[in-house]
């Protein structure tokens, strides 16, 4: 009988990684799956259910999605259990709301920047073994990160110290997690990590370890088919700019004009998972791609389109050798905010360094 691991998702991109984990590592298993969208709309419970992967998919409801005084409930709850030694037990606890972490012999968790998977990191006793992914350039966290003054006016930067501190989760990647140390931790980029978070670093997305036709007949199965963009000029990769600002709609505004000054006749749009708004671009045509396929795979079909982004994004790792040039939008009217100017550094230096890449700054 096959013994029985528990999966964490958060998003399409984290589905697609999965899926080359699971063809690599993961058939000795029976799985079940933690699915935990920060938005329901997102859809990501469909793809999940269409790749046949779960036999149980948990849906339990986003830590976000609570009022603020929920959360500032949670959060002196979560640090008086920290105060006497038991983050572990408050963990277990909360985990054991939607699931029986028991019947498990095998984690594999997507990130750890997020409550709930976090939690389930510390939660999990020493017999069950975890294996870590990663979401983005944002779970690259250095492993000898201090508090900086300079940012504790920066959106959450003081809440992720002390929730990495206390050991419950690593928000937006900016502190070491002491639960990561017993996890073997799966990179595009293995050697950009600190190392010394983790048991051991592998690399992820190793293709020598599939089998390339049932890795992209799964792909095909839970995606779905990609839609005719092969007339448009430019495609845009969005971002959700409501991670950056309450004024979001005007910055989607402002990036819709430029295009649209460009005189592009048709524009692909493919937005990012979590961003829910609608892209009219004037005197164009615009073809909407779905937004639960993942980035990289539209990226591999590109012909000759010009590329946009609202953010520097690791959906560029696939353009890597392809001498392609991208364009990158810098909105100037957050250059006050210390979250998205930070971030876009960060990213914008990760970016460059991928070979073959040509990167233009566009400020709006």
């Amino acid at each position: 009988m096959k013994k029985r691991a528990i999966a964490y998702i958060g998003g399409p991109r984290q589905l697609q990684d999965f899926i080359w984990y699971y063809l690599a590592n993961g058939k000795d298993y029976v799985w079940d799956l933690v699915c935990q969208p920060m938005y329901k709309e997102m859809g990501l419970e469909t793809v999940c259910r269409q790749s046949g992967l779960f036999e149980e998919i948990y849906m339990p409801d986003s830590f976000l999605s609570r009022s603020k005084k929920e959360l500032v409930k949670i959060g002196a709850t979560m640090g008086l259990y920290w105060l006497f030694g038991k983050s572990k037990q408050y963990a277990k606890k909360e985990i054991a709301k939607f699931m029986d972490m028991n019947r498990y012999e095998h984690m594999c968790l997507s990130t750890v920047r997020g409550v709930t998977c976090g939690m389930m990191a510390l939660a999990a006793d020493d017999s069950i073994s975890i294996d870590l992914m990663e979401d983005g350039y944002g779970d690259n966290t250095d492993a000898h990160a201090k508090l900086e003054l300079y940012r504790l006016k920066e959106p959450f930067y003081l809440v992720a110290y002390f929730f990495a501190k206390m050991g419950y989760c690593n928000p937006n990647g900016l502190f070491p997690l002491k639960s990561t140390k017993k996890c073997c931790r799966y990179s595009a980029k293995p050697e950009t990590l600190s190392k010394e978070l983790y048991k051991e670093v592998r690399l992820l997305g190793d293709m020598s370890c599939v089998n390339a036709g049932e890795y992209d007949d799964l792909m095909r199965k839970t995606f779905g088919e990609l839609e005719d963009y092969s007339n448009a000029q430019a495609i845009l990769y969005t971002t959700a700019m409501k991670d950056f600002s309450e004024d979001y709609l005007y910055y989607i505004d402002l990036a819709c004009k430029y295009l649209a000054d460009k005189e592009y006749t048709e524009v692909a749009v493919k937005r990012h998972p979590r961003d829910q708004e609608d892209y009219v671009i004037q005197g164009c045509d615009v073809i909407s791609l779905n937004p639960q396929i993942p980035g990289e795979i539209i990226a591999k079909n590109l012909c000759n389109q010009e590329i946009y982004l609202m953010f520097p994004s690791s959906t560029l790792d696939a353009f890597e050798d392809s001498e392609k040039s991208v364009n990158i939008f810098e909105f100037t009217g957050l250059a006050d905010q210390a979250y998205y100017t930070s971030s876009f550094s960060n990213a914008i230096q990760t970016v460059r360094k991928i070979r073959g890449l040509s990167v233009n700054i566009i400020k709006l």
